[in-house]
């Protein structure tokens, strides 16, 4: 398996002030990302503290590895979110309370105004469920296209942060958002305070689907992800310019042509090592109806993406796309979960 963590902030903005977040944790088959709503006060902070607490809690872990019915899923998985929710919004507050005491005790009133009513941002997650119980059963809400695969992942999502599953050279699944139209400036957000004056956070959306070896993952905020559904909706296959843009040695046409390097675009760890994460320097439908069983991956490999070669290409591409007024000017996160076909 190779991760591959793409990032930069918006244009005209310093690496200090990019708002979003990303985590992966590849033993325990867990990813995720964030928007930080610039809207709201350390948003960025909430950011990382979501995908963080997403990627690198052990109850999560517990709490996926557990063989539960879609019935069950239904019910149980609003309020292990809530649950855990609450754990990550008592983490912000000692961030703040921390952050407070370095600076002498106090904040300014306009300051505490904003905590009050608490940071924002969008949130998806991924969690890859490999090794189920009784593969052999089809799933019936499954599409004809997933009957193939043995496999099961779990996608969570608040807002248009999306995740898009390509099999062998075809989008098979998007979510949360299944248009590009369908993109605005009023996402839903999860709001770190939970009482007034906070502003609500928006429901959970989820589903649990069929995944295969050698199935790619594409993890990405709302501009990244609204290019690539405007580009797929207009016949192209927007994955497989992110593949010879990002992904393929020596296929970039950098503005410097000839600087690109020989080495490999990504450095692949042969540990297995716990968790790895990645960060700047400053109603669902039933689509499993069977019980499964999450074991841990097995032989995954944890690709860490240098910040020389591969964040030039991706800072190149997205300064093009912007020129080209396909990408509007936000932060902008990609993280690429690429399984391995067996051997």
């Amino acid at each position: 398996m190779r991760i591959h963590h793409f990032w930069i902030p918006k244009d005209g903005n310093s690496e200090a002030e990019y708002e979003d977040a990303c985590a992966n944790n590849p033993q325990a088959g867990r990813f995720a990302l964030a928007d930080g709503a610039t809207e709201s006060s350390f948003a960025k902070e909430w950011a990382k503290i979501l995908t963080k607490g997403f990627a690198d809690e052990e109850d999560w872990g517990q709490f996926f590895q557990q063989p539960r019915s879609w019935w069950e899923w239904r019910s149980q998985m609003p309020k292990y979110w809530s649950q855990w929710l609450e754990a990550m919004r008592r983490r912000w507050q000692e961030h703040l309370q921390q952050r407070q005491s370095e600076r002498g005790g106090t904040w300014p009133w306009f300051v505490e105004n904003r905590i009050r009513e608490g940071a924002l941002a969008t949130f998806c997650g991924l969690v890859l469920l490999p090794d189920i119980a009784k593969p052999e059963q089809s799933c019936r809400q499954c599409k004809e296209s997933d009957r193939s695969a043995t496999r099961h992942y779990f996608c969570l999502a608040v807002g248009d942060a999306c995740l898009f599953q390509v099999r062998d050279d075809r989008l098979v699944f998007c979510f949360p958002v299944q248009k590009a139209v369908d993109f605005n400036n009023t996402p839903p957000l999860v709001c770190s305070q939970s009482r007034p004056p906070a502003r609500p956070t928006a429901p959970l959306r989820w589903r649990v689907r069929r995944w295969n070896e050698g199935d790619i993952f594409l993890l990405m905020t709302d501009a990244l992800a609204r290019w690539f559904l405007s580009d797929y909706e207009s016949g192209a296959q927007p994955w497989q310019e992110i593949r010879r843009r990002l992904l393929e040695p020596n296929t970039f046409g950098s503005v410097n042509p000839g600087t690109v390097s020989d080495d490999p675009l990504v450095a692949v760890s042969d540990s297995d090592s716990a968790a790895a994460s990645q960060e700047p320097p400053t109603g669902p439908t039933p689509d499993l109806a069977e019980n499964h069983v999450a074991q841990p991956l097995r032989h995954c490999q944890a690709a860490t993406v240098t910040a020389t070669e591969s964040q030039e290409r991706f800072r190149c591409w997205v300064a093009e796309l912007r020129h080209q007024s396909k990408l509007c000017n936000d932060d902008v996160t990609l993280l690429v979960v690429e399984s391995a076909r067996s051997r």
